[in-house]
């Protein structure tokens, strides 16, 4: 049956959009994917904040377009994600809820899994077993192909939760996968040492929002500090 050439057009438009959005995403987690971000300076924050926003509207818009659709929802609920980093109010709450809609459309989606495992490891400390959890869970489910954020979310894991044997057995996983973070790599060499840190949580003053049901983790970062 001939697709008609409007619906091909829409279905055209979808995909650029998505290979937009996938090579968005890629460039957010070079520098605030994780925590702390890789941000070197407050105007490449500004920066990245205005080009976050943008893009958040986009996708926004975008599921409106297609509600329900699991791959845009994995778009928004990765930039939100990202989004706390950068001190977005309320992003990861919003994540959290926008994945847990996932979750009851499809239990075991591994994107949807890796990107609460990596939020919950940048949030507060009661969440760090859950975050080693759903890493440990997408170990088991990709092994032997498994992507290498899954060797480094356990290690920080471990680490926030003084386990730092696991930790090293992680980093150093990660760093067979991924031989050029050479943050790891000070990290894993600082650990195998002996040198040992603490584990502290901060509350960012940026992500406090006027609303009464705001969670706390919504304003909590991990941070790792070795002496």
């Amino acid at each position: 049956m001939t697709v008609p050439s409007s619906q091909h057009s829409l279905q055209l438009q979808y995909e650029q959009k998505m290979a937009y959005f996938e090579e968005r995403l890629q460039a957010y987690r070079q520098v605030i994917g994780g925590w702390p971000t890789r941000l070197v300076s407050a105007e490449q924050e500004r920066e990245i904040r205005f080009l976050w926003e943008k893009d958040y509207a986009h996708a926004a818009s975008l599921l409106q377009e297609h509600a329900g659709d699991i791959a845009v929802q994995l778009v928004l609920a990765d930039l939100l994600r990202m989004g706390h980093n950068i001190g977005i109010a309320d992003a990861a709450k919003n994540a959290d809820a926008l994945l847990d809609t996932i979750f009851q459309a499809d239990e075991v989606n591994l994107k949807a899994m890796l990107c609460r495992a990596s939020m919950y490891v940048c949030l507060q400390a009661e969440l760090m077993p859950e975050a080693e959890r759903l890493f440990t869970r997408l170990l088991e489910i990709t092994y032997p192909y498994v992507d290498p954020e899954v060797y480094q979310g356990l290690g920080f894991a471990c680490l926030h939760q003084n386990r730092n044997e696991e930790a090293i057995d992680y980093f150093g996983k990660y760093l067979k996968l991924v031989p050029a973070n050479d943050k790891i790599r000070e990290l894993l060499g600082k650990l195998q040492a002996g040198e040992r840190g603490q584990s502290t949580h901060h509350a960012d003053a940026r992500l406090l929002s006027t609303k009464q049901n705001t969670q706390v983790f919504e304003r909590m970062k991990p941070w790792w500090k070795l002496w």
